[in-house]
């Protein structure tokens, strides 16, 4: 099995997509990073568009954690379409 833990994703992640599912479910910053084993101060870093370019296994972590569709944060959706 390949590790795409170092490899940059092909495309940026949208911040607003983060932020906004992160608050769909209620979540605080802390409580996404326990659910995903993702540092809270990256979290907080793609938020504000410091760190655009997470590695896949970063993004699949947020994602899976969110329960988002495989994607959503590196094209956007709407995130009130959504099933919680």
């Amino acid at each position: 099995m390949t590790t795409y833990a170092r490899q940059p994703i092909f495309a940026r992640v949208k911040r607003y997509s983060l932020k906004q599912a992160r608050d769909h479910k209620d979540w605080t910053q802390v409580e996404l990073s326990e659910a995903s084993g993702v540092d809270q101060s990256f979290i907080s870093r793609l938020e504000r568009g410091v760190v655009s370019n997470p590695g896949i296994d970063t993004v699949r972590a947020l994602e899976t954690a969110l329960r988002l569709t495989p994607g959503t944060l590196v094209f956007g959706a709407n995130i009130e379409s959504l099933a919680s």
